[in-house]
């Protein structure tokens, strides 16, 4: 077996384990989406990981697991602190029909997200503006049946950045490592505070490098107040304990 057809049979086999059959189309979309980033790696800082195979698993399988508690419905979807575009790009592959918006801080990120886009041939929105400002848009403001985020903040300052974007009735999904359980008990107080129930956790297996990763569901049931989220850097300066 070559090394690409390797990588590209990592990616089916870890995505039908979470009930996703990709296609030769999405398959090479994966195959291009990794060749973009590496390439765009060389001059801005995307991804540490750089070895095809650990792509296949650490940043697309990795991402693809959402599935595994988001369902199978059309979703809005918002990634917030998206950097080279996980997990929302390949979610979007692995489900066309959701509406994904992605954002960023950094323009160097956005913009390649926004060259990514036109090479993948998939449509996708790309904010590049901090979290703590997008919330202050109305178009924006709990208008996401999901908002998800991977290795962004600690969970206190996360939920404070993401629950504000999801819409009653909606979730956030925290993307975290396997030990997470005191992070989500310091976040308890925070979540209550911006309208989302208790948390609960989901833990996910990584057959090919044997690891377990967390998601942290936690679904929207009040509104959030419009005190919430506080001015950039506030969040993570004082979080909501």
């Amino acid at each position: 077996m070559s090394k690409q057809s390797d990588f590209l049979s990592r990616i089916r086999k870890g995505a039908l384990q979470f009930g996703i059959d990709l296609n030769d189309i999405q398959l090479e979309q994966f195959r291009i989406y990794m060749v973009e980033m590496l390439s765009w790696n060389e001059r801005i800082n995307l991804t540490t990981i750089t070895e095809e195979n650990e792509i296949a698993i650490k940043h697309f399988v990795d991402s693809i697991s959402l599935f595994s508690v988001i369902g199978n419905q059309d979703l809005r979807v918002l990634d917030i602190g998206t950097g080279a575009g996980f997990p929302g790009i390949p979610l979007k592959i692995g489900r066309s029909t959701m509406k994904l918006t992605l954002m960023d801080s950094i323009r160097k990120k956005t913009d390649f997200l926004i060259h990514l886009r036109s090479v993948l041939g998939i449509e996708y929105d790309v904010l590049c503006m901090r979290a703590e400002d997008g919330a202050r848009d109305p178009m924006l403001r709990e208008a996401f049946d999901l908002v998800v985020s991977r290795a962004v903040a600690k969970m206190p300052v996360l939920a404070e950045y993401c629950l504000p974007y999801v819409a009653i009735g909606g979730q956030f999904v925290a993307m975290k490592a396997e030990s997470v359980e005191e992070e989500v008990l310091e976040a308890k107080k925070a979540i209550r505070i911006l309208g989302g129930a208790d948390p609960v956790i989901h833990k996910i297996k990584l057959q090919e490098i044997d690891a377990v990763r967390s998601l942290v569901v936690i679904k929207k049931t009040g509104h959030t107040s419009e005190k919430y989220p506080r001015r950039a850097g506030l969040p993570e300066k004082k979080p909501l304990l």
